[in-house]
């Protein structure tokens, strides 16, 4: 319960900083508009399905124990929307870091990994 509660704190920092990003940088490329959209998008379909597993648990399984033991849509959002998040940014930072390094070998190094540990 911690943790969604959690999880809605940081997903108001996000809203916050996607509004703050719109304003200040309004002639971006459209290409970084989308890519940062589609995030927001991502992050608030994950914010839901972690409220919807909470609710599932604690809400509509009050006093049953079992209900604590399921997955409900568990196994959804934390694996594979953070996955797919986590991919996306990491390789975002990955060519903010060929763009200011020029370091094609660190970049190509890390961009490995990153599907490795996709």
């Amino acid at each position: 319960l911690l943790g969604v509660m959690f999880n809605w704190w940081i997903f108001g920092i996000l809203t916050a900083q996607c509004y703050i990003y719109r304003l200040s940088f309004p002639d971006d490329r459209s290409r970084i508009k989308v890519l940062v959209y589609s995030l927001l998008l991502l992050e608030t379909v994950q914010t839901v399905l972690s409220t919807a597993d909470a609710f599932h648990w604690f809400a509509f399984g009050f006093g049953n124990m079992d209900r604590l033991a399921e997955f409900f849509l568990s196994n959804i959002d934390t694996p594979i929307l953070g996955s797919v998040v986590a991919f996306v940014v990491q390789l975002v930072f990955c060519g903010r870091i060929w763009a200011l390094g020029k370091s094609k070998v660190l970049s190509g190094v890390i961009t490995l990994v990153r599907y490795v540990h996709l």
